[in-house]
C-alpha cells in the first residue's frame, strides 16, 4: 500500500512539473495618490505645499496647481517597477496658462534611479494668455522591468511673467506581455495532443515554441504587444497550418486552430 501511494505521489508531482509555466497577464497603476485626493501624500515637493491642492474647476475632485513668477516648482514620486512587466506608460491631465511663451513651461520627466537615464520626457507650452482645457498627455517609457524610476512634474517660471499649471490623475501604468491561448483540433473538433506550435515575429525570428497538451491546448507567453502580428505555425506529422495573430499588451488572446487531413 505504501509503495502504491508513493508511486501515485511521484506521478502527481511529475505531471505538475511537466505542465508549461506561464505569466498571468496584468495591468496596474503604480502611482500613489495620483488624483491628489489625499493632498500631497506619496509626493515630494519643491516649493509646493498643501495650499497647492485646490478644487475649483476640477477635472475630478481635487487637483494640484503649480506656478509662481521667478520660481521652479515641482513634485516627484519614486516608483518601483515590478519584474515581469512588458511596457510602462506615463499619463496625466494638465491645464496650462502663461503670459510668457518664450521662457516658461511645464515639463514631465521619468528617470531611472540607478543610471540617471531619462526614459521619458515632454515639455508643454501654451498660447499667450490662454488657459487650456484639461488635456491628457501620454508618454511611452518602454520596458522597465525590475527598475526604480523617479517621475517629476516641474513648472518653470522666469521673472518676466506668470505661468501656472493644474495637474490631475497622474498614472504610471505597467502592463505585462500578451499571451496566446490556443486549442488545436481536427475538422471533427477532436482535440489534438502533442502537436508542435511555433510563434514567430514578422521577420521570422522564433519567440516561442512548444506543443499541445493532452487536451489539445497550449499557452504561448511573453509575447510583447508592440509586434503588430505574430505568425503562428501549428504542425503535426500529417498536417500544417500557418496563421497571423494579433497580440496586445496585457491581453490573453484565445484562438482555435483546425488541422485538416485527419
Amino acid at each position: 500500500m505504501i509503495k502504491r501511494l508513493s508511486t501515485l505521489v511521484c506521478l502527481i508531482v511529475g505531471l505538475t512539473l511537466s505542465q508549461p509555466s506561464h505569466a498571468a497577464v496584468f495591468s496596474d497603476d503604480l502611482v500613489t495618490n495620483g488624483k491628489f485626493d489625499a493632498g500631497l501624500v506619496g509626493w515630494s515637493g519643491v516649493k509646493v505645499a498643501g495650499t497647492n491642492i485646490i478644487d475649483q474647476y476640477a477635472l475630478d475632485g481635487l487637483f494640484l496647481t503649480m506656478g509662481q513668477t521667478g520660481q521652479i516648482q515641482s513634485i516627484s514620486q519614486t516608483v518601483n517597477i515590478p519584474t515581469g512587466t512588458g511596457r510602462t506608460t506615463v499619463s496625466f491631465y494638465y491645464r496650462l496658462f502663461t503670459n510668457d511663451t518664450a521662457h516658461d513651461y511645464l515639463r514631465m520627466t521619468v528617470q531611472r534611479q540607478d543610471t540617471g537615464e531619462i526614459v521619458a520626457s515632454q515639455t508643454f507650452l501654451a498660447s499667450d494668455g490662454d488657459v487650456s482645457t484639461w488635456t491628457k498627455s501620454v508618454l511611452e517609457a518602454g520596458s522597465l522591468s525590475g527598475k526604480t524610476v523617479v517621475a517629476t512634474l516641474a513648472v518653470v517660471n522666469d521673472s518676466t511673467a506668470l505661468t501656472f499649471v493644474d495637474i490631475d490623475t497622474v498614472s504610471i501604468k505597467v502592463e505585462s506581455d500578451g499571451e496566446l491561448v490556443g486549442i488545436v483540433q481536427d475538422t471533427r473538433q477532436n482535440r489534438l495532443r502533442k502537436v508542435s506550435v511555433t510563434v514567430r515575429r514578422p521577420n521570422g525570428t522564433k519567440i516561442w515554441t512548444g506543443q499541445t497538451n493532452n487536451k489539445g491546448r497550449f499557452i504561448a507567453d511573453h509575447l510583447p504587444g508592440n509586434v503588430k502580428k505574430y505568425r503562428v505555425i501549428v504542425k503535426s506529422n500529417i498536417a500544417k497550418l500557418s496563421k497571423r495573430i494579433l497580440i496586445d499588451w496585457a491581453k490573453q488572446t484565445k484562438q482555435t486552430f483546425t488541422l485538416h487531413g485527419f
